[in-house]
Formats: structure tokens, C-alpha cells, sequence
């Protein structure tokens, strides 16, 4: 192998150079200015000790209060939140109890407990959207009978009681049931409840007497707050003055609903204890010929 060709000089293969054996001195000033030029942009400036400490107590005090925050909402309110959370799936509702039935003084029965339907309305379960519930208050007026503005007019004044509902309409027809549990999944935050109605045996003659039972009012409430909203009360004469000792007491079930508002599952928590009984001195044969002589 030949590495140079044959009959040549080695001179005429000369390296040359490319850079310059001397440096002018314009040159040398010009490298010192760039280098400063590079210098000083690479200069980092250093913070001020006091915008510093101000940055660090703040953010110091920021995680205080995002901890606090956090110990309070998980720790000290833990059993508040725990609790909405259940009443946001559960409903309780009452089951009434037998009210104390009277009697004249030979045992003859002057009033009845008659079962009866109420259409409860649960402001937690009413749609949100205004154009939702009014589809909702439509359907209802359409089966029960009552107008549009007369329910919602009903629902914002109960509401401004600060009351969780109200009996809408009591003493619901056979028809009117079985139409509203048919819309039960339409027609959230209207529920019917079973209740009892009282039936007076010739009330004519003893209404004075017996006096009778109505809605709670206000005032009730106020006076009486372990009843139901549903629940009736003693508003004169012996269903008044007897009202603790013929009520009874009621028991509850919870519901368990699920996001679509459907009924899950339900259960007795409380059973409903009967009132007691009441027996009259009055004979009601005499009572009622004595009323026809006057």
C-alpha cells in the first residue's frame, strides 16, 4: 500500500494553517468587552431580606389556616356533616298511632278511627330547577284538583315558616292514591302519607261534646314540638282536654332513597303505641232524646 505517490516531494503536502499567528490589539479589547457583556447577564440580583420574611410568614400563615380549616371540617364537625349526609339518603316519616277511642258509660263507641292518605310535600326533595317544579306542581294539580298558583303559593308560605313541609292535601281519595303512587318516580318532593281521621258516631248530637281534631298550627308546633307536621291535634272539647292520653304515641320508619328520589328500603324504628281509651258518665240514648226535647 502506497501512501504517497511515486516520484513526489513531501513539500508539496504542507499543512497549512488557519488561524493567525498574531493577534491584533483592537481584537483583545473587543473579547474583554464581550466577556463583560456575558458577565453581567448572568448576574443574579439577590431578594430583599424583608420582601423575603414577609413571603415566608405568609405562606406560614396560609398553612395554618388551610390545616385548621381542614382539622375543623374533618375532625370537630365530622359527626354534623356524617349526620346531614344520612338525612340527604333517609327520611323518616311517622306511623300513627290507634287514637284513644270514647265510649258512653254503657261501653257504646262514639267515635271511629278511620284510615285515611295525606299528600306531604318535602321541600328538600323538590326539584331545584324552577321549570322542573313547575312540571311537578302541574302534574299534582291535574290529579288532586287543586290550581297551579294556589300550590305554590301554599309551598312559599310554609316555606317562609322555616318548616322541612306540609300537608298539601289530607283525606285523599281512592282515585286520587292510586293516581299519585302511578307518578310516584314524576312527582319528587310530594309524598303520601297514612294517617287517621276521626269519624263521629251522630255527631250532631255530641259535637259539642267531643269537640274535634285539626292541622297543626304555629302555635301547636310551638307547644308541642315532638309532633309530626302531618300529625292532627285535639282542637276542642275532650279530643282537646284529653289530647295527651288519647294520641298515644307514634312510631317512625325511614325510607331509604336513592339520587332518583326512589324508595329503596324501609324501616321500623319505632312502634306506634295505641292511646287509651276514654268512658264518659253520659248515656248517649238519653243524650240524644234529651237534645230532640229541647
Amino acid at each position: 500500500m502506497e501512501f504517497f505517490p511515486k516520484g513526489g516531494k513531501l513539500n508539496n503536502y504542507r499543512i497549512k494553517r488557519t488561524f493567525k499567528e498574531s493577534i491584533e490589539p483592537e481584537e483583545i479589547l473587543l473579547d474583554a468587552k464581550k466577556s463583560d457583556r456575558l458577565e453581567g447577564s448572568k448576574l443574579e440580583l439577590p431578594i430583599n431580606p424583608g420582601v423575603f420574611r414577609i413571603f415566608v410568614v405568609l405562606s406560614m400563615l396560609l398553612i395554618i389556616v388551610l390545616v385548621g380549616r381542614s382539622f375543623y371540617l374533618q375532625v370537630i364537625k365530622e359527626g354534623q356533616y356524617a349526620k346531614l349526609s344520612d338525612q340527604n339518603k333517609t327520611r323518616v316519616y311517622p306511623i300513627f298511632s290507634q287514637r284513644g277511642i270514647i265510649y258512653d258509660q254503657f261501653s257504646t263507641q262514639l267515635v271511629y278511627n278511620v284510615p285515611s292518605f295525606d299528600l306531604e310535600v318535602i321541600f328538600n326533595d323538590l326539584p331545584k330547577k324552577e321549570e322542573e317544579r313547575q312540571l311537578v306542581i302541574e302534574k299534582i294539580s291535574s290529579i288532586i284538583g287543586l290550581a297551579p298558583q294556589e300550590i305554590e303559593d301554599e309551598i312559599y308560605q310554609y316555606l317562609k315558616k322555616n318548616q322541612a313541609g306540609f300537608v298539601l292535601s289530607d283525606n285523599l281519595s281512592q282515585e286520587n292514591v292510586l293516581r299519585l303512587e302511578a307518578e310516584a318516580a314524576d312527582i319528587p318532593g310530594f309524598v303520601i302519607v297514612k294517617n287517621i281521621v276521626r269519624q263521629y258516631v251522630d255527631g250532631f248530637y255530641f259535637s259539642h261534646l267531643l269537640g274535634y281534631l285539626g292541622r297543626l298550627n304555629s302555635q301547636d308546633l310551638q307547644n308541642n314540638p315532638d309532633y309530626f307536621l302531618t300529625e292532627k291535634i285535639g282542637k276542642q272539647g275532650l279530643e282537646l282536654f284529653y289530647e295527651e292520653e288519647l294520641r298515644g304515641q307514634p312510631g317512625k320508619k325511614e325510607i331509604e332513597i336513592d339520587a332518583l328520589g326512589s324508595e329503596k328500603k324501609e324501616t321500623i324504628s319505632q312502634q306506634p303505641a295505641a292511646g287509651h281509651g276514654l268512658i264518659l258518665t253520659v248515656d248517649k240514648n238519653l243524650q240524644i232524646k234529651l237534645f230532640d226535647e229541647l
